[in-house]
């Protein structure tokens, strides 16, 4: 945004900044706050439902007594380092976090929470091991600082402001959800009903799995595999190495189905022989909160291997094709499956031995084609409604963050901003 013409203005320190009114001063982010540690406090130890508790990067569980003061902010130390939430009431916050409430900081917290979004913290780490941020880097980043009735004015401006550009995204999210819906149901009339809705249908005794057409069968996924269910290497994976596979994790699948960049590993060729992945492999996850998720391997990707969190799936071709199965396991019926594994085991945990038992419909193989064929079509649709959704939520959040830098930095003048100018 452009600086306001009737403003006094001095060069900012920090670089990124340009230039801030010049009746502000411009200081040590140590000058303005401390950081207090959070406290251990694991999963087995937390009772009660009185008090949030706080992690690296929001709500993670609730405890019977709280170690802030109310308001606090809460900066992510380890994990999702860097990243900051707010809490109106006492928290409990956990030791992969740092807290800042009244006894930490002579600032109005509600404008330091807006005001730590803008230093970068998330691109500070400087721990070698696990990423973290260190109070002491921290502290060396600049901080631009009003007065106290400017900062309270810039709060309340922005979280006027600041709330209509979250409502945007809300509704996004929410759109976003709906086609998920829209996806899966779609996904699952296909593979369940057919194409035809006046072929015959019959009762399979199968609860989630109620009906499918006369002539196709219920089979066990067991059944349908050119070679049995496959676990992947037990190996850590180095950094990328061009020359190697690429080892496929779940972290590195993303919720589009395709792979990330920023989390590429590869494994030595002579280690990822037994675990190549071949064209149409599909990989599914055994363990902890991704359980159920899967993953269709295509040959573009390169060559692959795949990690011991996943489990590989070979379809026989002559039974069962690829894209079917891929497709039937984002379906209701199988997540409906999925979760009354869970809620039946202690953990979070279906290996090979159940996934064996999976029952997947299987049409004959020309109308299995015909159907995958149908459901790409009508995916396309949903999906491009699905990127119009997330550039959306991207534009809004670079608009929000702007608007944030633009206010603590003094682009905007919010101290002619009174509440009940805001409120009205």
């Amino acid at each position: 945004m452009t600086r306001l013409p009737y403003r006094h203005y001095q060069p900012a320190r920090d670089m990124r900044v340009g230039s801030i009114p010049s009746h502000w001063k411009d200081i040590l982010l140590r000058h303005a706050t401390r950081f207090a540690y959070g406290d251990s406090l694991p999963d087995q130890e937390r009772s009660g439902d009185e008090f949030f508790v706080f992690g690296s990067n929001g709500v993670v569980g609730t405890h019977h007594s709280a170690n802030t003061l109310a308001p606090a902010i809460v900066i992510g130390r380890k994990g999702s380092f860097g990243a900051v939430n707010y809490t109106e009431v006492p928290a409990f916050c956990i030791d992969t976090t740092y807290f800042i409430d009244s006894r930490y900081s002579k600032q109005n917290l509600r404008w330091l929470y807006f005001a730590l979004q803008t230093l970068g913290l998330d691109e500070v780490s400087r721990d070698t091991g696990v990423p973290g941020l260190s109070r002491e880097v921290a502290y060396s980043c600049r901080i631009a600082l009003p007065s106290l009735s400017e900062q309270h004015a810039i709060a309340t401006f922005l979280d006027h402001e600041i709330n209509k550009i979250d409502n945007l995204i809300a509704k996004q999210i929410e759109f976003l959800e709906r086609l998920d819906e829209h996806r899966r149901a779609l996904i699952t009339e296909a593979l369940t009903l057919g194409l035809d809705d006046k072929v015959a249908l019959r009762a399979t005794g199968n609860q989630f799995i109620p009906h499918v057409p006369m002539h196709w069968s219920l089979e066990k996924l067991k059944f349908l595999l050119a070679t049995p269910l496959a676990y992947g290497a037990n190996e850590a994976g180095d950094q990328n190495v061009s020359d190697d596979p690429r080892y496929v994790r779940i972290t590195d699948i993303h919720e589009d189905g395709n792979l990330r960049e920023d989390t590429r590993r590869s494994l030595p060729s002579k280690i990822a022989g037994p675990y190549l992945l071949q064209n149409g492999d599909v990989l599914l996850a055994r363990s902890g909160a991704t359980v159920g998720k899967s993953f269709l391997y295509q040959s573009s990707w390169g060559t692959c291997c795949f990690a011991g969190y996943l489990i590989r799936a070979r379809c026989d071709q002559e039974k069962i094709a690829a894209r079917l199965l891929y497709y039937y396991l984002s379906s209701d019926c199988y997540w409906g499956w999925v979760k009354a594994i869970q809620t039946q085991a202690t953990i979070q945990n279906i290996g090979a031995d159940r996934y064996a038992t999976l029952l997947v419909p299987r049409p004959p193989l020309k109308e299995q084609r015909e159907i995958v064929e149908h459901i790409e079509q009508k995916l396309s649709k949903v999906e491009h409604l699905r990127l119009k959704c997330i550039e959306l939520i991207s534009v809004y959040g670079e608009r929000r963050s702007a608007l944030i830098t633009a206010a603590v930095t003094g682009q905007i003048d919010c101290s002619q901003f009174g509440i009940s100018e805001v409120a009205a």
